[in-house]
């Protein structure tokens, strides 16, 4: 549960501009995650034991070190690349309408990693990794979608959100907790702990009272105030740090003839291995730089953020 924990905790965005080489804290806090389970390199059926263990019991909101339960079958694998941005930027979900389009640097279910390899989505390029791929994709998705992802969000939708915690009752305030918990908005163990207090006055409050209402509207300010945030614009070296992480590990996949084949349990990821990767391919200049994200960022016409 500590490793888990450790890879959602990414800062908000994932990189700044101290990092000579943008993905430097991804790893970082990718090797505190590692560390706690004592070891850098973990086979496709350990990787889906964290997803597992991670998404096991979806009917528990907020998760305590008391109903965790370590979920591994030796038998299964990783499925597909999109799922390790629960290793490159986490589960965290953003708090406020769902959303088609990335919000690039900031990682989670909406950031670009996430998002170039979403295999659900049909617009999903098959070379992931290539940084053409990557901006085509981002340039539809952000003209497809700019208001959505950028726009003000109604007060009605907050204030939609505040009224139907306020009066649900019992299985009903379970649903409305249950979405928000499979948005990835209980995923940060920073925001989880902030959130646990009101939930819990939440679920011990009548419907309707003024102590279940103020439990309401502090919630979902804090949803909005996270919103709000994640929706100011394009942070470069988070949007550098995702980009070139899809790089790198679509390099380490094809040196290791992993890409574009299904894997088998026992396949494995050497993190560290894929690290030194990465530093070689940075410093000989093979994998986008700040300066390309920047000009994409403008091209589409979004703000960027340093």
């Amino acid at each position: 549960m500590k490793a888990i924990d450790q890879l959602e905790a990414n800062p908000y965005p994932v990189s700044g501009p101290g990092f000579d080489r943008a993905a430097e804290p991804v790893f970082g806090n990718l090797f505190r995650a590692l560390d706690a389970l004592g070891s850098r390199k973990l086979t496709m059926s350990e990787l889906q034991g964290l997803l597992d263990s991670k998404l096991h019991d979806p009917g528990v909101i907020l998760r305590s070190p008391a109903d965790f339960k370590l979920a591994f079958d030796p038998a299964k694998r990783l499925a597909s690349p999109h799922e390790f941005h629960l290793f490159f930027g986490g589960f965290r979900g953003h708090t406020g309408p769902s959303l088609e389009a990335p919000l690039a640097g900031w990682g989670g279910e909406n950031g670009l990693f996430a998002r170039v390899t979403d295999e659900f989505d049909d617009q999903t390029p098959s070379n992931w990794g290539d940084a053409r791929e990557i901006f085509a994709l981002w340039t539809v998705k952000v003209f497809s979608h700019k208001n959505e992802m950028f726009g003000p969000v109604p007060d009605s939708h907050w204030a939609s959100v505040k009224h139907d915690l306020t009066i649900a009752v019992d299985e009903g305030l379970d649903a409305e907790l249950k979405a928000f918990r499979s948005k990835g908005v209980f995923a940060d163990p920073r925001y989880r702990e902030l959130y646990r207090p009101l939930v819990d006055q939440l679920k011990t409050t009548p419907p309707g009272s003024p102590a279940r209402a103020e439990a309401a509207n502090r919630l979902v300010e804090s949803f909005r105030e996270l919103d709000t945030m994640l929706r100011r614009g394009v942070p470069i070296s988070g949007a550098t740090a995702e980009v070139q992480l899809l790089e790198t590990f679509q390099a380490y996949l094809k040196k290791h003839g992993l890409f574009g084949k299904p894997w088998r349990p026992d396949d494995s990821i050497d993190f560290g291995e894929m690290y030194e990767l990465y530093m070689q391919l940075h410093d000989t200049g093979k994998l986008t730089t700040r300066e390309r994200v920047r000009s994409a960022v403008e091209s589409m016409g979004l703000q960027a953020m340093d």
